[in-house]
C-alpha cells in the first residue's frame, strides 16, 4: 500500500518532466545574478531544516503535545512553501526573458509556450503546498493523500490536491502532444529518424495514462467520501489503478523497445549497428517483457483481494 508520504509513480514522472525542461531551459537563459544567488543561498538552510526535521523531530511526534506537533510540521512545509514561491518566481523570470528574445525573433514561439507551461506548473504547485500547510494547521498532523483519508473539519483537502495534481498533469499531457506533433512533422520531413518519433509517441501515452490514472482516483475520492465505496474497496480499486496505469506504460514501453529493436537490425545489416548494440536491444525487449509480466500478476492478486504485500 503506498504510504501517504509517498509519491505516486505518476507524479515522479511528472516532476521528472519538469527537472528535464528545467535543464533544457538552463542553458538558454543567463546565470543568475549575485542577489538572486544570496536569494537562493539563504533559503538553503531552511530546506535542510525540513528534511532534518522530517527525518527526526517527526519520529518523535508521538512524545510532543499536538500545538508543539503541529508548529513541527508548519516549519517543515514552510521549507517547502519557500521553495515553491522561489520557483514561481524563477518561471515568472524566465518567461519574461523569453518574451522579451521572441520580440526580438531570437527565440521560437515554442519557448515562449513553454516558458508559460512552466509557470502554469510551478503555481498549481506553489498551491497545492499552501493545501498542504492549511491542512497541517487545522489538523495538528501531516497531510494525508490517501483516498479513503477523513476530511478536516469537513473540508476535503485530498481532493483539492487530486484536482491540482490534474491540472498540473494535463499541461505535460498537452506539452507532449505538441512535442509528437514536432517530431511528425520533422520525420516526415526527413529531418528525424523514426526511434525519436516512436518515443514520442510513447511519452504520449504515458502521460494520457498518468492523466486517466488521476482522474480515477478522483472519483474514486468522491464516492468514498459520498460512502457509496468502503475503505477496504476504495483501497482495492486505488491499488488497481495505479497498477492498470503502470501496466499501460509498460507496454507502450514495450512496443518501444521492439521497435527498437527493429531498427537496429535493419542498421545492422548495413554495417550501422554492432552485434552489442543488437544484444542491448533484445535485453531491452525481455526487460519490459518481465515488467508486463510481473504488472499482469500484481493486477492478478489484488482483483482475487490480495495487496501487493501479501495481506488479504
Amino acid at each position: 500500500m503506498t504510504s501517504m508520504h509517498e509519491p505516486t509513480p505518476e507524479f515522479e514522472r511528472f516532476l521528472e518532466w519538469q527537472v528535464t525542461s528545467a535543464l533544457r531551459r538552463q542553458d538558454r537563459f543567463a546565470r543568475p545574478s549575485a542577489i538572486e544567488s544570496n536569494t537562493y543561498l539563504r533559503a538553503v538552510p531552511i530546506v535542510l531544516i525540513s528534511i532534518l526535521l522530517g527525518a527526526g523531530v517527526v519520529m518523535a511526534s508521538g512524545r510532543l503535545k499536538q500545538n508543539q506537533l503541529t508548529r513541527v510540521l508548519t516549519v517543515q512545509q514552510q521549507g517547502e512553501l519557500q521553495l515553491a514561491q522561489m520557483q514561481v518566481e524563477v518561471a515568472q523570470k524566465q518567461l519574461a526573458e523569453t518574451k522579451r528574445r521572441a520580440d526580438v525573433g531570437v527565440a521560437p514561439l515554442d519557448d515562449l509556450s513553454e516558458a508559460e507551461r512552466t509557470l502554469q506548473a510551478a503555481q498549481l504547485q506553489l498551491q497545492r503546498v499552501k493545501l498542504t500547510i492549511e491542512e497541517v494547521q487545522l489538523s495538528g498532523r501531516p497531510a494525508q493523500d490517501d483516498v479513503t483519508a477523513p476530511l478536516v473539519n469537513a473540508r476535503d483537502f485530498v481532493l483539492e490536491r487530486l484536482q491540482l495534481d490534474e491540472q498540473m498533469l494535463a499541461a505535460s499531457a498537452d506539452e507532449a502532444e505538441k512535442h509528437l506533433q514536432t517530431m511528425q512533422k520533422r520525420f516526415d520531413a526527413g529531418l528525424t529518424p523514426n526511434v525519436e518519433l516512436l518515443e514520442a509517441q510513447a511519452a504520449v501515452i504515458r502521460h494520457m495514462s498518468d492523466l486517466r490514472t488521476i482522474e480515477g482516483k478522483t472519483e474514486l475520492r468522491r464516492k468514498f467520501i459520498a460512502g457509496t465505496v468502503s475503505a477496504a474497496d476504495a483501497t482495492k480499486q486505488r491499488l488497481l489503478i495505479s497498477a492498470q496505469n503502470e501496466l499501460r506504460s509498460a507496454e507502450a514501453a514495450l512496443e518501444l523497445a521492439q521497435r527498437r529493436l527493429q531498427e537496429i537490425g535493419k542498421q545492422k545489416q548495413v554495417g550501422m549497428a554492432s552485434e552489442v548494440d543488437a544484444v542491448k536491444a533484445q535485453l531491452e525487449v525481455l526487460s519490459r517483457q518481465q515488467d508486463i509480466e510481473r504488472l499482469r500478476e500484481r493486477i492478478a492478486a489484488i482483483q482475487k483481494g490480495s495487496l501487493p504485500d501479501g495481506r488479504k
